[in-house]
């Protein structure tokens, strides 16, 4: 099936005008240059492997000649979200068309987990935090436009070739927060739309890294609103996770959705563990957690500061410079380049750790 088919094409559903929604731009692939190794699929369609202009794009490819209008109403909301997000949000897909999901994105969180088709396995803590700092990145930026996503999951998470950067992709659930919107909880009850369906999601998708497994996924829907909703009894939380990330997925994962943390204070958290595993004694470890804050820090202002509120990250960053190892060494001086073109307040900072000026000039 060629891509050109998802059509859309710059109309409305209904074949009218309507001012208040977005163009949609004239977008076409040839079939040639999609391919069939799948990235992921949903409700409206699949996403697969394709190519734009010479580079690697995830394309989700939708046959609209026999959808239903609910799927067609589906696709034209997602598109809306994602043309809303795009140059707004650097932790979500931006939009090139109407048949373009993302560009750049080669895999999946879902297929890291799953080791390409092997066995899945749970993957190792500085993985499972940048990937999850990540992700909340990105939910905090869609809240901040007012978007709940309601559908992140492993298959949702979009990575790029050398499996380094995070993006949130398919927005076809997403809904603009009002005050009148209501969806059922994990309870099981009719609750207003929030964003803490996010938080109690993203919670899922650490389990699900940690584990190789989706909470509950030997049970059925029926039995998991039971569990949940009426036995108020959430995922367990594998006890070998450390204890500081337990209590915030235990937040995140609180039956009552009003006590859940924001995404915003969950990356706080997420990046205060990350500032503390710059000094493990595993260099491997180190230089993971260094690679993430920089990569964090280099994507966005807000997420700078989140690292920057952590007590004492440049002076743990600086240390790693006299790092026996290249790799440490190289990956701390690109978190501290990061965090220091922040803002000027961090220059100062920096400045403020005793002999930084001279480890780097020797760096």
């Amino acid at each position: 099936m060629a891509a050109g088919q998802l059509g859309l094409r710059g109309s409305s559903s209904n074949g009218g005008s309507n001012s208040s929604r977005p163009a949609l731009t004239k977008l076409w692939l040839d079939e040639q240059q999609l391919s069939t190794d799948v990235l992921g699929s949903g409700a409206t369609g699949q996403v697969v492997l394709g190519t734009y202009a010479g580079r690697p794009v995830a394309a989700k490819v939708v046959e609209l000649a026999d959808a239903f209008a609910a799927t067609k109403r589906s696709l034209l909301r997602e598109a809306e979200v994602v043309l809303q997000v795009s140059g707004e949000c650097r932790h979500t897909c931006q939009y090139k068309g109407a048949v373009i999901k993302a560009n750049k994105y080669a895999s999946s969180l879902a297929r890291v987990i799953a080791d390409d088709g092997e066995a899945p396995s749970s993957l190792p803590l500085p993985c499972m935090l940048r990937y999850g700092a990540q992700a909340l990145a990105a939910l905090h930026e869609l809240h901040e436009q007012g978007i709940v996503m309601l559908d992140l999951k492993p298959q949702n998470l979009l990575l790029d070739e050398g499996l380094d950067e995070l993006v949130a992709a398919d927005f076809g659930l997403s809904r603009v927060l009002s005050q009148t919107q209501h969806q059922v909880d994990e309870s099981g009850n009719p609750q207003p739309l929030t964003p803490a369906v996010d938080l109690w999601a993203w919670a899922c998708t650490v389990l699900h890294m940690a584990t190789g497994s989706a909470p509950f996924a030997n049970l059925r829907e029926s039995q998991i609103v039971m569990h949940v909703g009426v036995s108020k009894r959430p995922p367990a939380i594998p006890g070998s996770l450390p204890e500081p990330l337990r209590q915030l997925l235990a937040k995140c994962l609180t039956v009552e959705a009003s006590q859940r943390p924001s995404a915003k204070e969950a990356l706080q958290a997420v990046s205060s563990r990350l500032v503390e595993l710059l000094e493990s004694d595993d260099t491997a470890v180190q230089q993971a957690a260094a690679y993430a804050l920089g990569a964090l820090a280099a994507a966005s202002m807000g997420n700078s500061a989140s690292i920057m509120a952590v007590p004492n990250v440049f002076k743990r960053l600086v240390a790693l410079l006299s790092s026996s190892s290249a790799a440490v060494q190289q990956a701390a001086a690109g978190a501290i380049g990061a965090l220091a073109a922040g803002s000027t307040h961090s220059n100062e900072r920096l400045k403020a750790v005793p002999g930084v000026i001279s480890k780097l000039v020797h760096f």
